[in-house]
């Protein structure tokens, strides 16, 4: 028997320089494994007991994600996770060292107001994580040995991707923080979105001006060769800097955040990064964009402030389509168990199971926007495809986002303007419905059985976002009894509900207000180390030890 042992210069190495076809390999090898962990589609059985269409034998449990330990060392006050993870890949665990940016129960920084800067410092020293990840086969056989600081950050970034391929627009970004985890997303984000990035912010929270760290980071992606930022589509993509203590920091953090489409926030900090009005005020409120937070991983530890969760859950009131974006009633985790556990963000705001949806059941709704230029005769064959759907739907170039006219559009959003049969009159283009997995709804999963699907969350009547009746526990939007099939560019089909349902929890991933929120689970690093092995040995990359 023979195992793999992969450093961490091996794994960064190997990731930094990875081709499109392998990045888009560990993108859908990502979204694989959160939508098993979510949905239980392999151990799902009927009420006789029988296994249901596409699942496992009764007997199958392939997705097991017990809860991580955790323990904190008295004389470092470091943090020691413990994560054990299976699934139909294999069996993982994870154990990683953080070092505490800040005891528990110590008294968080104040929000700097978004019109005057603070000299109050907002708890973010560096987490920067040391570790190993073991991997064995489903039989228990031991495969390998992964040093766990940039495979976290990168499997981290990834889950989050799969959010940002799906945005209509990602034109201005912010982020927050400087390390690996603020790395690792810009550098996925540029790499499958980078035609339509056009600046990007970096905010240092603390007092003082930005880092080192940020100048760091920003020269870390201006190294990238030009032929590849190119080819990307950011090489005139704009860096910017700001620090806590600049003058006029309050004032230019809340014109960076209101005019974002997405924001990042990669920090440990104790107290909310920004003041709530920012994002909360009728002017916030106006555009819509992705919040993701996932720097905070203890209950004291916070990055958004809970005003925004609050917003973002509130449901039963009506949504004026030209004042506000979509709102979707709920805040998307990795892990409802985890969150509920582990986030104090979701523990500030005092939210249940049934204000979050978890990631993997969006991912069942497909719908993902344009992602990295094509080249050659298939994407010359997408082009002219989605220059006819485009014709026959309405939509045409001014609808793409300044940047990316030389992008091919995916077949998500080809065949969602086809299956749209045209917006016309001004309306925003509709994506991709849902497609023919269906959600199991009414299942439970896990011993705990804390889930709550996204037909469940999402469908009735959230807070502005389904357009649907406006009062408190009403029916969701009914969906349309009609459907269209398309065939795809690789053969495949795509079944396409009418307006309402599936399709306007889609609108509101592509257009509106989503805030998602990650702690981390072991399925995650499992599926994303099970993938970095099998290219370590296409890439003849690693010691092997045999006889193991």
């Amino acid at each position: 028997m023979t195992i793999i042992v992969l450093s961490d210069d091996q794994i960064r190495s190997m990731l930094e320089n990875l081709t499109l076809s392998e990045a888009e390999g560990f993108r859908t090898t990502m979204e694989a494994a959160l939508h098993e962990y979510s949905t239980g589609k392999q151990d799902l059985v009927d009420d006789e007991g029988s296994p249901e269409r596409g699942s496992s034998a009764p007997t199958a449990m392939p997705t097991h994600q017990p809860p991580r330990t955790s323990s904190i060392s008295p004389a470092t006050g470091a943090t020691n996770l413990f994560m054990p993870s299976t699934n139909s890949r294999g069996v993982g665990v994870k154990v990683v060292t953080l070092m505490a940016p800040e005891a528990p129960g110590s008294s968080p920084d104040p929000v700097p107001s978004s019109t005057t800067p603070s000299s109050s410092p907002a708890s973010t020293a560096s987490t920067r994580p040391t570790g190993a990840i073991t991997l064995f086969s489903p039989a228990g056989a031991p495969l390998g040995l992964l040093h766990a600081r940039t495979l976290t950050a990168f499997r981290t970034a990834l889950a989050s991707l799969t959010l940002i391929v799906r945005r209509s627009s990602v034109k201005h970004f912010v982020c927050f923080g400087s390390g690996e985890q603020a790395y690792w997303h810009l550098r996925l984000s540029l790499l499958f979105r980078g035609f339509g990035i056009k600046d990007v912010t970096l905010v240092n929270p603390r007092s003082g001006p930005p880092s080192a760290s940020a100048d760091s980071l920003v020269s870390r992606l201006l190294a990238v060769p030009f032929s590849a930022k190119e080819k990307e589509g950011w090489a005139d993509t704009k860096f910017g800097l700001l620090g806590r203590g600049e003058d006029g920091y309050g004032a230019r953090l809340a014109e960076s955040l209101r005019r974002s489409c997405v924001v990042v926030a990669a920090t440990p900090s104790t107290s909310p990064l920004f003041a709530p009005e920012i994002l909360t005020s009728h002017s916030g409120r106006r555009k819509g964009r992705l919040v993701v937070a996932i720097g905070s991983y203890r209950p004291h530890m916070i990055e958004l402030p809970t005003e925004l969760l609050l917003q973002a859950t509130k449901r039963g009131t009506r949504r004026h389509f030209h004042k506000h974006a979509r709102e979707g009633g709920v805040v998307v985790v990795d892990s409802i168990d985890g969150a509920m556990e582990e986030a104090g963000e979701i523990h500030a705001a005092g939210l249940d199971p049934g204000r979050m949806v978890e990631l993997g059941e969006l991912l069942m709704l497909g719908g993902r926007c344009c992602g990295p230029a094509a080249s050659g005769p298939r994407a010359a064959a997408a082009a002219a495809g989605s220059s006819s759907s485009s014709s026959s739907s309405g939509r045409n170039s001014s609808d793409l986002e300044e940047g990316d006219a030389g992008r091919t559009p995916c077949s998500d959003c080809v065949v969602g303007d086809a299956a749209a049969g045209g917006a016309g009159g001004g309306e925003e283009p509709t994506t991709a419905a849902a497609t023919t997995t269906a959600s199991p709804s009414g299942k439970k999963r896990g011993p705990g059985g804390k889930f709550s699907f996204l037909v469940k969350n999402l469908a009735k009547g959230s807070g502005g976002g389904s357009g649907g009746s406006s009062s408190s526990g009403s029916s969701h939007p009914s969906k349309s009894e009609s459907t269209t099939t398309t065939t795809n560019q690789d053969g495949s089909t795509t079944t396409a509900e009418g307006e309402g349902g599936d399709d306007e929890m889609t609108k509101w991933l592509r257009e509106g207000n989503v805030i998602y929120k990650c702690v981390g689970i072991g399925v995650m690093d499992l599926s994303v180390g099970m993938h970095i092995i099998e290219l370590a040995k296409e890439r003849g990359i690693g010691t092997h030890v045999e006889w193991f």
